[in-house]
């Protein structure tokens, strides 16, 4: 899911404003219109999964841990709910090559995600999904603000991790033994790291 998610959000940020030389206004119009709903939406993604967002680089949010509870996941279906609603505003028509593969990038994104928390729900059965240190390791091995602020950040984020990790305990209900040992695993190297 990983590479997923970079290769989304490479693509995503592709805010290119190529255009054919003789398109209609309409078009144009469409084009630009769309490019903005574009930078929109990076920007409410980051702000929706600012681990996501810290690890490719976009720091505003890294204090901030996302609680992986139901209102967590309410929030994200709103998320996803809003943005593929407004897709729909857009005439595919109206639109260049790059904004029609920018458009499907982000309707397969936002359905995606629906479809992990309505059908896969691994938040039931993958407890290696919970894990905090890898991204706070990130931060801190970083060289993209002074030690520091990535400090006080990393601080803020791990003062919710009781919540997180409550939140995960609720959340498993029928854990595979692999994931299980994964988690395991990972914590054990959190620990010895």
């Amino acid at each position: 899911m990983k590479n997923l998610i970079a290769t989304f959000s490479i693509a995503a940020l592709m805010f290119s404003a190529c255009q054919s030389n003789n398109t209609e206004t309409k078009s144009t119009e469409s084009n630009v219109t769309f490019n903005a709903f574009k930078e929109r939406f990076v920007l409410g993604l980051w702000k929706q999964y600012p681990e996501w967002a810290t690890s490719q680089g976009f720091h505003d949010y890294d204090s901030i841990l996302s609680i992986p509870d139901e209102n967590g996941r309410k929030s994200e279906l709103a998320f996803v709910k809003s943005y593929l609603d407004s897709l729909q505003s857009f005439d595919l028509n109206q639109l260049d090559a790059v904004n029609k593969t920018d458009f499907y990038l982000i309707q397969n994104q936002l359905k995606a995600s629906e479809f992990y928390i309505n059908e896969l729900k691994s938040f039931e059965w993958n407890p290696s999904s919970y894990n905090v240190s890898g991204i706070i390791a990130e931060m801190l091995a970083g060289s993209y603000d002074k030690l520091d602020n990535r400090v006080e950040a990393s601080c803020k984020r791990l003062s919710k991790a009781n919540a997180y990790y409550d939140a995960a305990q609720k959340n498993i209900l029928n854990p595979t033994l692999e994931h299980t040992q994964l988690a395991i695993e990972q914590l054990d190297g959190s620990v010895s790291t």
